[in-house]
């Protein structure tokens, strides 16, 4: 099987080069054999013949048991030792000192060429294997969550999912203490292989819920309970199981953009003097990675207030998984690394690079949304009520696979499903329909997205 494997493997620059090299080993060990031939005679010419097979089969081998190299080299000594017993007692003391140090000379020689060969073998094959394993190794110790609490409460895809599963999405701002432990942004993700799609819906942060009981703002799950805690209060929200989980720092998120080469988005209005003294143009415009960063703080000079910086979130998001998905495979290693410096996951490499495989070369399609939701305060705080209908249809047309904004009938079994969007957790006034009408919500952005 493997010897088949090998004859059909498709013809790399791997393989150029390892041809190249053979041919140069090849030609090395027939001018070695020539050489050998005109300088000792007979003898001489024939060790330095057996030096030479050995010579081209550790640069083309044939099929063995054992190791390579260790078998031909062992192979070629014992011909070696065998032409040398050949002689009488009287013969091998007749040489003169000059075929000795010819013959040590010649040793030397062959020594150093396999030398150089064995160096070959292990820069082309076996360090490159290394340097991977440390890579990826490297980026998994940086990612990884380290929290079984949270993992237990990770649940695998719904059976007749086609595969499609939901991870959160929590994003933090670490460049002040004001909110330890709570988290800015809060978005739930289903992604969809078969479909190549990938649906973004923002939970506010603010969202009013029943929290270990009592009546807390959602992101205070965090703060209670870790990220099993965010997870589980999530999860009832939507009424969806949560599979895979993600904790970004978005002041790391300037590397990453700018290893992109920035990206293209449309700034839905201009605001200048906001958080931090930043100011942006409306309109579309490509921003570096302090830019973007910018944009995704906002909240204070822009109309829908944290219902715009969900937008802002959600348009960045968007827009550097577009930009990834144009990049050529061999540059995704290091978009991961950069990536890694700011994240927290359940998730490894080769999980990420296996979902960006099943996304690759196809045409992705990208759905976004806000959860249907007002802003209110109640004693004095502030809070944000779900719009408890809508909010059951957006995750019912969500889990179906159409879109969070779709139009289309929602098909069975989600029609039915009286779970999906439920906000079992909610502690939102009840009379919201009355209170959207008064308040901020979230359809008091600029601009579609």
């Amino acid at each position: 099987m493997g010897e088949q494997m090998t004859a059909n493997r498709p013809n790399t620059p791997v393989d150029k080069m390892t041809d190249d090299l053979q041919q140069f080993f090849r030609k090395m060990a027939e001018e070695e054999a020539e050489a050998g031939e005109s300088a000792d005679g007979g003898t001489a010419g024939e060790s330095t013949n057996n030096d030479a097979d050995m010579l081209a089969n550790v640069a083309d081998p044939a099929p063995a048991a054992g190791p390579i190299l260790g078998q031909e080299g062992h192979e070629g000594g014992e011909a070696h030792r065998s032409g040398g017993s050949g002689h009488s007692g009287g013969s091998s003391r007749s040489h003169s000192r000059g075929s000795r140090s010819g013959d040590r000379k010649k040793k030397r020689r062959r020594l150093a060429v396999l030398l150089v060969v064995l160096a070959l073998v292990l820069a082309l094959v076996v360090f490159p294997v290394i340097a991977i394993w440390w890579y990826v190794h490297m980026i998994d110790e940086n990612i990884a969550m380290r929290n079984a609490e949270a993992e237990a409460a990770l649940s695998g895809p719904e059976p007749n999912s086609d595969g499609a599963f939901y991870a959160l999405l929590m994003g933090s701002d670490r460049r002040s203490n004001k909110e330890s432990g709570r988290s800015d942004s809060i978005m739930l993700v289903r992604v969809d292989p078969k479909r190549a799609q990938a649906d973004i819906i923002s939970i506010p942060r603010d969202m009013m819920v029943n929290i270990s009981g009592g009546v807390s703002k959602i992101n205070a799950a965090y703060s209670y309970d870790g990220a099993a805690g965010a997870i589980r209060a999530v999860s009832k929200f939507a009424g969806v199981p949560i599979t895979h989980y993600m904790e970004v720092d978005f002041s790391q998120m300037v590397a990453l953009v700018d290893e992109l080469g920035g990206i293209t988005v449309n700034v839905p209005e201009s605001f200048s003097g906001g958080n931090g003294g930043g100011s942006l143009k409306a309109g579309t415009q490509t921003l570096n990675g302090e830019q973007t960063l910018v944009f995704t703080r906002e909240r204070y000079k822009v109309q829908g207030g944290d219902f715009s910086r969900a937008q802002a979130q959600r348009i960045v998001l968007t827009a550097i998984i577009n930009k990834i998905l144009d990049q050529p495979v061999t540059k995704w290693p290091n978009l991961v690394r950069r990536f890694s410096k700011g994240l927290s996951t359940d998730m490894s490499v080769t999980d990420f690079l296996s979902i960006g495989q099943k996304f690759y070369g196809k045409s992705v399609t990208l759905n976004t949304a806000g959860c249907p939701s007002y802003a209110f305060e109640q004693n004095g705080v502030s809070y944000v009520g779900v719009e408890y209908e809508e909010w059951q249809d957006m995750m019912r047309r969500t889990d179906a696979g159409l879109g969070p904004k779709s139009t289309i009938d929602i098909p069975e079994p989600q029609a039915s499903n009286k779970k999906l969007g439920a906000a079992s957790n909610a502690e939102s006034p009840k009379d919201y329909k009355e209170l959207v009408n008064k308040s901020l919500n979230s359809n008091s952005v600029i601009g579609n997205e």
